[in-house]
């Protein structure tokens, strides 16, 4: 026999899920067109091979200053270097969300 009446007519349902998202790309550091131009550089001839004794040398030679205006030194490019490439690796994480709690709440 067939019935057309539902024992869940006339009721309410409400889903509920908590979801906890972590993200490392909600803040970035202001980093000038200046700085980009150094890293990349610096980035780029460091993959050709070049130490930074010879970049800070290219560096100085092209009249390049650091972003503080100061003469290149190899530490200088060393730091550019290093510090930006931690800060994409930072930057560069993901993480799973994670859900908390389910439920579901029925109103008569």
């Amino acid at each position: 026999m067939f019935s057309n009446v539902h024992p869940y007519e006339g009721m309410v349902f409400s889903l509920s899920v908590n979801v906890d998202y972590l993200s490392s790309t909600l803040w970035t550091a202001p980093y000038s067109d200046y700085q980009q131009f150094l890293f990349n550089k610096i980035n780029q001839m460091h993959q050709e091979g070049n130490s930074y004794i010879k970049i800070a040398q290219w560096m100085n030679g092209n009249n390049h200053l650091t972003p503080r205006g100061s003469v290149f030194k190899p530490n200088h490019a060393w730091s550019i270097h290093m510090k930006k490439q931690k800060s994409i690796e930072r930057f560069a994480r993901s993480f799973e969300p994670e859900i908390t709690n389910i439920g579901i709440d029925i109103i008569p």
